[in-house]
C-alpha cells in the first residue's frame, strides 16, 4: 500500500514530464539568459552617506494577495 509521500512524488514526476514536453530546459535557460541584469540589492541598501541624509528611510517590503495562514 503506497503512502501519501509516494503519491505526491509520482504526481510531481508526471507533472515534470508534462512540463518538460511542453517546454524543454534549453528554452527556459535561453529565456532566463535574455533577461535584464539584476539590481545590486546590497549596494542599494548601502547607498552613500549623503544620500542617506536626504532620505534615511530604507524599506524592504513584500506585498501578498492574502495571508499564507488563511
Amino acid at each position: 500500500m503506497p503512502n501519501i509521500l509516494d503519491d505526491i512524488v509520482a504526481a510531481k514526476r508526471r507533472e515534470l514530464a508534462r512540463r518538460q514536453a511542453r517546454e524543454p530546459l534549453a528554452a527556459i535557460q535561453q529565456r532566463a539568459a535574455a533577461q535584464p541584469a539584476t539590481l545590486n540589492f546590497t549596494a542599494a541598501l548601502r547607498s552613500n552617506a549623503a544620500d542617506h541624509r536626504r532620505n534615511p528611510v530604507r524599506l524592504i517590503a513584500e506585498v501578498k494577495k492574502a495571508s499564507p495562514s488563511r
